[in-house]
């Protein structure tokens, strides 16, 4: 953020949006980071937001939470998606290409990835794409 900006020009480089287990949530998520970022990295980001989006819908109990912020071009643009499911997810090698190169296909685009515990229940996947 550049010196002297204030809260109204950060939040044109910001993204929050919650969902649920509903089959509109990865079209929602995307259009959201859409918002903030376009372009050859806005394509990446869309779809990297799509495939966490739908992992959550997929595997666990209840939606959950994006979260994204721009950075650039001091940082890079940083995707978090929260949920409240314990579980990590491992990055895997689909067989029978029915499914399960969600995370293949984050760790392809991303330049950096993983996922951080929250203390109780859940998690917050992440993936940073840009410089």
């Amino acid at each position: 953020m550049a010196a002297g900006a204030g809260p109204s020009d950060w939040s044109a480089h910001t993204v929050r949006l919650e969902f649920g287990r509903d089959p509109d949530a990865p079209r929602r998520a995307r259009l959201s980071i859409g918002r903030i970022v376009d372009g050859a990295l806005g394509d990446d980001a869309r779809l990297v937001t799509s495939e966490l989006v739908t992992n959550v819908i997929q595997h666990t109990s209840s939606g959950g939470v994006l979260r994204a912020i721009d950075q650039r071009p001091d940082g890079p643009l940083r995707i978090e998606i929260g949920d409240d499911d314990p579980a990590v997810p491992v990055l895997a090698c689909s067989q029978d290409g029915c499914g399960g190169r969600g995370l293949s296909i984050v760790d392809q685009l991303s330049a950096r990835w993983g996922v951080q515990p929250i203390e109780g229940d859940g998690k917050v996947i992440w993936a940073e794409l840009g410089p």
